[in-house]
């Protein structure tokens, strides 16, 4: 507990105190007079004080579930429970984790007597995960208002910041997730579907490899097979979290991971309209999290847990421990877009050597945000200096090396997928979009 001097004190210190104790000092025949008024006046503050102490502590407690959106700024509860008979006004600040920003930092309030407030704060955080709630510090003046006595009032309390998702639902909401035809795009599918739907009467045209030969003979007339596009395939997302991913992109100080995980969450919202399995996994030096595939709005809030806390380490990614572990247990044929960063050629010729486990079985696209200062050379007119021609030569070799790479990864069945840094999202989808249209899985 800390003890400030109140205003009113230092007010009634100047009146009282300073007068006296010149009286006091003066030698005049009254100064005992003054020095008894000191001694009262230096015994009324400290009972003052003494009865603020001795006064019933609040106790301070937070909400069970405290969830909030990065970058979204929303309201968190505490409720305050005081015993005091009498009602009394306190002030009140929140002691958060330095990555959150409530406002206003101190704001003044009335506890009821003998009852409980709920006190609320407009918190905002610009970082995912779980962050502390420690308590609250709570201000209140002793009874003659002499002294302001502050005590923290300790809690355990956990914010728990998930992902901004909003900017990249709206960029994909246009184009692949409304749920009415009007402004809806038209995705249309290459060749017919191959999962079997129905059986229907033959029909002039139609092909003898599907007519169905069972159905005819009883039937005694030609029956056709109907077949559909799949509905239930397992699409994968493999995530790195590795050191490179911590990196910022080109356009901000944002990481590169923050855009793999709203991406990947962007993608298990778009197949849960599709009908299709999501599942995902997070790996560096060794495997983080697994989740199988599956579908639904409940499916979605599951992955959502698993990335929300994702943070990038300091280690090199073991590409031959990822692929070993999905060799292990994915059996059935699946969609892997394995989400990484390839500019040290190191690493990525040991992707090169590991991906061979997977590219048999399954499908596998490799998706990389487009490195800073990447683009082919002349693309940029406005070079006006040396320096900026030998930066343009940098950018040349950054942008040749990752061609030289799609190339020798197309060779062995590997689809490398550059994504912008500002339409991740959108670029992902619209990837697994494609390969759906085409039936390539």
């Amino acid at each position: 507990m800390r003890i400030v001097p109140s205003m009113r004190l230092l007010f009634w210190a100047s009146l009282v105190f300073v007068p006296m104790l010149g009286w006091a000092t003066s030698g005049a025949d009254t100064a005992g007079l003054a020095s008894l008024i000191l001694v009262a006046f230096v015994l009324l503050m400290v009972v003052d004080v003494a009865m603020g102490a001795n006064q019933p502590v609040p106790t301070a407690s937070f909400a069970d579930k405290m969830r909030l959106i990065r970058d979204v700024e929303d309201e968190l509860y505490v409720t305050v429970q005081h015993e005091n008979p009498n009602a009394h006004s306190v002030r009140l600040g929140l002691l958060v984790d330095p990555a959150c920003q409530a406002q206003p930092l101190v704001q003044r309030t009335t506890l009821p007597a003998a009852s409980a407030a709920r006190v609320a704060w407009r918190v905002r955080c610009g970082e995912r995960g779980d962050f502390a709630a420690k308590g609250v510090v709570c201000e209140h003046r002793s009874p003659l208002g002499l002294w302001e006595l502050r005590r923290t009032l300790e809690a355990e309390g956990t914010i728990r910041v998930y992902p901004n998702l909003r900017q990249d639902r709206k960029q994909i909401a246009a184009t692949f997730m409304r749920r009415s035809g009007f402004g809806q795009k038209l995705q249309r599918h290459v060749g017919q579907g191959r999962e079997f739907e129905q059986l229907r009467e033959y029909s002039p045209g139609d092909s003898y490899d599907e007519i169905h030969w069972k159905g005819t003979a009883k039937r005694g007339y030609p029956i056709t097979k109907i077949f559909q596009v799949e509905r239930t395939q397992e699409i994968y997302v493999l995530m790195d979290t590795s050191r490179l991913l911590s990196r910022p992109c080109s356009d901000s100080d944002e990481p590169i991971l923050e855009r793999y995980v709203n991406a990947a969450l962007a993608l298990a919202m778009v197949t849960e309209r599709t009908g299709d399995m999501l599942g995902l996994m997070t790996f560096s030096d060794r495997v983080h999290r697994f989740l199988r595939a599956s579908g639904g709005h409940g499916h979605f809030l599951t992955c959502r847990e698993s990335l929300y806390d994702a943070k990038a380490s300091h280690v090199s990614p073991d590409f031959g421990e990822m692929a070993s572990f999905i060799r292990l247990r994915l059996r059935r044929r699946a969609l892997l877009l394995v989400g990484t960063c390839l500019d040290d050629p190191v690493l990525a010729e040991s992707y090169y050597e590991s991906i061979g486990l997977l590219n048999r079985q399954h499908l596998v696209v490799t998706c990389v945000v487009s490195p800073n200062f990447s683009q082919a050379l002349f693309e940029n007119e406005k070079v006006t200096s040396a320096a900026a021609v030998y930066e343009e030569l940098s950018a040349h070799l950054r942008w040749q090396q990752i061609q030289e790479l799609k190339v020798k990864l197309r060779a062995v069945g590997v689809n490398l997928q550059t994504l912008s840094a500002t339409d991740t999202c959108t670029d992902l989808v619209s990837s697994y979009m494609d390969i759906k249209k085409r039936q390539v899985l």
